[in-house]
């Protein structure tokens, strides 16, 4: 993956290139499996989803900051950890035992646009530097945006949107929820909150399963 830094100037910007990096992954804990599952998760997920990757590097661009996470930034796999997390409680996985939960997308995006902006473009005070911070906000009909109501801050923020099927039945879950800074967010950081924003993003999964009453 490419990552792009965007340093502002009196000329305008100059970009530099960092190279090609695999980025850190996101650990998650989970209880390791003491049995086979009761139940089978079907991966229907597009091959392009698991690609990830980052949204823009333009500063000014709708979806600057904004990435989706891929399959190998997030260890182990997000199917593996929801697939183990429904195994580990006996109350869904005896009313799963059997049934196939078909996966049909499985997004997790992280947004830092507010912050990295303001992070490139600190103690900047011209004309020019103040349009770039701004630039354009993601709206609603981006995923991973969120209302300025729900993250008044600009705090760095992740979005999971999982969609699933189990019989007839269809879910759709999405979870937003915000770090306290993006150091709090970083992969590499011991006190990261993502695992426990995936475990949140799961709770509700699991709640609107249990919720059904005929499943």
């Amino acid at each position: 993956m490419k990552y792009i830094i965007r340093i502002p100037s009196l000329f305008g910007l100059v970009v530099l290139l960092v190279g090609c990096v695999t980025p850190p992954a996101y650990k998650i804990e989970t209880s390791a499996a003491t049995k086979s599952a009761s139940f089978t998760i079907i991966d229907k997920r597009a091959e392009t989803e698991k690609l990830g990757g980052s949204r823009s590097s333009l500063i000014t661009n709708c979806e600057y900051g904004i990435t989706d996470l891929s399959e190998v930034e997030i260890e182990p796999p997000r199917l593996v950890v929801l697939q183990r997390r429904l195994q580990a409680e006996d109350s869904i996985a005896k009313r799963l035992s059997g049934k196939e939960i078909e996966i049909d997308s499985f997004k997790i995006i992280r947004n830092y646009q507010i912050p990295l902006r303001n992070m490139v473009l600190k103690n900047k005070t011209g004309a020019l530097e103040k349009a770039l911070a701004t630039g354009c906000f993601a709206g609603p009909e981006i995923e991973g945006s969120y209302l300025v109501k729900d993250n008044p801050k600009g705090l760095p923020s992740f979005t999971i949107l999982l969609k699933a099927k189990i019989g007839e039945h269809r879910y759709n879950v999405k979870h937003f929820e915000t770090a306290a800074s993006i150091d709090n967010a970083r992969p590499t950081a011991e006190n990261n909150v993502f695992p426990q924003i995936l475990n949140r993003a799961i709770d509700k999964f699991i709640a609107e399963i249990l919720n059904r009453g005929d499943v």
